[in-house]
């Protein structure tokens, strides 16, 4: 499997842990409406922040855009990992 590759099964498996902690704990989530049927959770916070977690520990010289929180510039995460 080629480097990038393996970072990627590895940021999605560190994503995969924190939703599985609550995938049969779905009235324990702190759900935000962002806009009209456009919802984010704490969990999904959570699995983006250990996503870019490992992403910028292998590639801390890369952009990211994400999602929920936005770009960030190479070589700076204002993330917060919340598991």
């Amino acid at each position: 499997m080629s480097p990038m590759l393996n970072i990627a099964v590895r940021a999605a498996r560190a994503a995969g842990r924190i939703t599985m902690r609550f995938f049969d704990r779905a009235d324990a989530l702190k759900v935000q409406s962002k806009s009209r049927n456009d919802f984010v959770s704490d969990v999904d916070r959570a699995a983006e922040a250990a996503i870019i977690e490992v992403l910028r520990e292998k590639s801390p010289d890369h952009p990211i855009i994400d999602e929920k929180s936005g770009s960030h510039a190479a070589g700076r995460c204002r993330c917060a990992r919340n598991e």
